[in-house]
């Protein structure tokens, strides 16, 4: 049986060939629209329009899931959506110029992160090739987490459209230990529309209190370098002091 072609390259070849409308007139991610409604689109984590959202994360059992960066697996389908992200950069509190909206699932082992950063014109996303933990000048996705939501420590995880990580250990509410290492996976693909992000971050990396129902904290920035803006889901005063403890919340994780 010859190997199934994926949807998202389908429409990739058809943007070369009949040029930008036709890529444009494809829907590649539905369940990352930037606008929606229903519970997949819950007010709580529209960031716009609550101060501290608070995004469910979903279980995936037995559904199959591939990290390839496409996010066409049906079973984000069925994960909330954080959304409402505002520009920190120059412009705070201000609309972000395009959309971004993420997702979260996990397993027994891991924790997954997809996030579709929407584009009008693709000739504005920065990309650079380069070694782990050496992000310049790029666009980047960056994921922060407090596991054990004592609002003081914290994990960054950070991925350019280039597939570059970079990650961290956050302390004492915004101090950062940049030689922190963990052993992690992401993978990112790209069309007329936009740029994705599917990240897997195995929970042997991170330290945590297991218990029967946990919440983390939760934050999700996107700098977009072309533009010089940094957007994020959770946003407060910039004289505000403290940097974790001004995040939202991740639910659901049992």
């Amino acid at each position: 049986m010859p190997a199934r072609i994926p949807d998202r390259m389908l429409a990739c070849a058809l943007a070369l060939i009949l040029g930008p409308a036709a890529a444009l007139a494809q829907d590649p991610v539905p369940s990352f629209a930037p606008t929606g409604e229903g519970p997949q689109y819950a007010e709580a984590a529209n960031g716009t329009e609550t101060a501290v959202p608070s995004l469910e994360a979903f279980y995936i059992g037995d559904l199959e899931f591939e990290l390839d960066g496409v996010l066409d697996d049906e079973v984000w389908e069925l994960a909330q959506s954080g959304w409402g992200f505002r520009q920190a950069e120059p412009d705070r509190w201000t609309g972000a110029s395009v959309p971004s909206v993420f997702k979260v699932l996990y397993d027994d082992d891991a924790i997954y992160f997809g996030m579709a950063c929407w584009e009008d014109d693709m000739a504005d996303v920065s990309s650079y090739l380069s070694r782990r933990d050496q992000i310049e000048a790029s666009d980047i996705v960056s994921i922060y987490i407090d596991p054990y939501l004592d609002r003081t420590t914290g994990y960054n995880f950070r991925v350019n459209p280039a597939g570059v990580q970079q990650d961290s250990y956050l302390f004492d509410n915004g101090n950062r230990d940049t030689d922190w290492n963990a052993v992690w996976d992401a993978e990112v693909s790209r069309d007329a529309n936009g740029w994705y992000v599917e990240i897997r971050i195995p929970l042997s990396q991170i330290r945590f209190k297991p218990e029967a129902d946990m919440t983390w904290g939760l934050q999700a920035y996107r700098w977009l370098h072309g533009r010089g803006e940094d957007t994020g889901w959770v946003m407060w005063d910039r004289n505000a002091s403290g940097f974790v403890s001004r995040w939202g919340y991740l639910t659901g994780l049992r």
